[in-house]
């Protein structure tokens, strides 16, 4: 999004979205609103929770039973009364503990400190969580050689405008995440991935100078809060790019910064907060909900349009917002906010957690492994096609939310790729894909592309799947250099 140019991508055409991928409960929007006492029955009485999603659970406490006076003591000596018997004590409260075994017996099992952040979460302003985030927060600048004002015989320098956030932070080097497009131009007479770019900590904003000198020459200029960066990967068909700087330089500005922390998940509705760089006038903050968690939209960042997989959101999104960290209410990254459509308010989109992640790391494994040829995105071929069906939204009512679910079936097979080494077959229903030992269930087709980024040279990889109504497991294949392909 761009201010000397402000950067937002194009949005050709939008495709009907195609459902959740999983789910997480969002503790900011269910908690406790009362508990009160809703029947009595002699000594049982019902309690009900209400929540502040409209659901409410009910359970019965049984009162302790009064005891009844002890009888009169025999006389004593010299006459004297016995003590009368002591009354028996009323029962206990309710406590919290057993309010937890109430609900595992009726629901199942549950830890307890997912049970009490799932439903004793006090509703709260969202500022500590923004101001936290705002650590992570940068804008971008990105000066390219273009046209100038039209005319090809005049190329001239051009500063475009995104933000991004702080990914990771080495001795040597701090990374950043943002946009494809936010360091590319498709105009550019030189190359077209910026080769001169900067950067801004967040309270320590400024903005190039630009100056025209006497025969119409144009430059920008940098003051000391301005901290170069460069490109060292990424992909236009994922709209993701990694840049890095020097730690030192950065941290001579602000020692404070912080790495952006992933989020585990996201669903519909969760709170949708960016961070961006709008129109170039500096960092701010825009929330909403995620409206869609899968969409798919059609965007042209250099002269083809490609189908990306997307967030969509009613988050506000303005030119200058790409690149700029998508956040959860707990301030856990769910997405790099990319795109919008100007002409319908508050339909804006971002590219999603699970592509951001596993670009960035394929980016940075391929950047340091010593083999200057594979700087990118790589992905092996694993040589059969799959589709989906069955395709259903399943709930959950013990967390509060849902997800879609489809059968991943093989649908073709290439007669000596992997799949077919490891003995997959045509009609195979695939479950999981573990790569280096983890697990990735594979509920939803693109499940599978987002586990492929992590399958670079030297991984091992293997299939769970259904035949003939048994589970079974392939063999571990070692991915070899040779099984990559550059993801453009």
């Amino acid at each position: 999004m761009k201010r000397k140019g402000s950067i937002i991508a194009t949005i050709v055409s939008l495709a009907l979205a195609l459902g959740l991928t999983g789910c997480v409960y969002q503790r900011d929007t269910v908690s406790i609103v009362s508990i009160e006492k809703t029947h009595t029955d002699g000594l049982v009485d019902t309690y009900t929770i209400y929540y502040s999603d409209g659901s409410e659970y009910s359970f019965e406490v049984t009162n302790g039973v009064d005891g009844a006076d002890g009888a009169d003591g025999v006389d004593g000596v010299d006459g004297v009364d016995g003590v009368d018997g002591v009354d028996g004590e009323d029962g206990e409260d309710l406590t919290v503990r057993e309010m937890y075994e109430t609900y595992v017996e009726e629901y199942g099992e549950t830890e307890y400190a997912d049970w009490l952040s799932l439903y004793t979460t006090l509703q709260t302003d969202n500022f500590s969580v923004i101001n936290r985030c705002l650590q992570s927060a940068v804008k971008i600048y990105s000066e390219f050689v273009e046209p100038y004002e039209g005319n090809t015989d005049n190329p001239q320098p051009i500063s475009y405008t995104g933000a991004g956030v702080i990914y990771r932070i080495d001795e040597d080097y701090t990374y950043l995440l943002t946009n494809y497009h936010v360091v590319h131009s498709a105009e550019a007479v030189d190359a077209s991935i910026s080769t001169k770019m900067h950067f801004y900590l967040y309270g320590s904003e400024s903005s190039p100078n630009k100056s025209t000198d006497a025969s119409g020459n144009i430059s920008y200029s940098y003051d000391e809060y301005a901290i170069p960066c460069e490109y060292i990967g990424g992909a236009i068909s994922c709209d993701v790019a990694v840049v890095r700087a020097d730690t030192q330089a950065v941290k001579a500005i602000n020692p404070n910064i912080c790495e952006v922390v992933f989020a585990e998940d996201y669903h519909v509705g969760q709170t949708a907060i960016t961070i961006g760089n709008p129109k170039g006038f500096g960092i701010s903050v825009t929330q909403g909900i995620v409206s869609v968690e899968d969409d798919y939209i059609s965007l042209k960042i250099d002269d083809t349009a490609r189908t990306y997989r997307s967030i969509r959101m009613d988050t506000p999104l303005y030119g200058g917002n790409s690149g700029g960290g998508l956040f959860n209410a707990n301030g856990e990254l769910i997405g790099l906010s990319n795109a919008r459509i100007s002409e319908l308010q508050n339909i804006n989109f971002a590219v999603p957690l699970e592509i951001v992640k596993g670009a960035a790391e394929n980016v940075l494994t391929h950047y340091t492994d010593g083999d200057d040829s594979t700087l990118g995105v790589y992905k092996p071929e694993i040589g059969f096609s799959v589709g989906a069906q069955s395709s259903k939204y399943v709930y959950d009512a013990t967390i509060g939310c849902g997800k879609i679910v489809e059968d991943i079936l093989v649908t073709a097979l290439e007669e000596d790729g992997i799949a077919a080494r490891l003995g997959l077959q045509v009609n195979d229903k695939l479950t999981e894909m573990t790569v280096n030992g983890v697990a990735y269930p594979l509920n939803r087709t693109f499940e599978f592309e987002d586990a492929l980024f992590y399958a670079t040279a030297g991984a091992t990889v293997a299939f769970g799947y259904e035949r003939d109504g048994e589970s079974k497991t392939t063999e571990a294949y070692t991915i070899a250099a040779s099984d990559l392909t550059w993801v453009e």
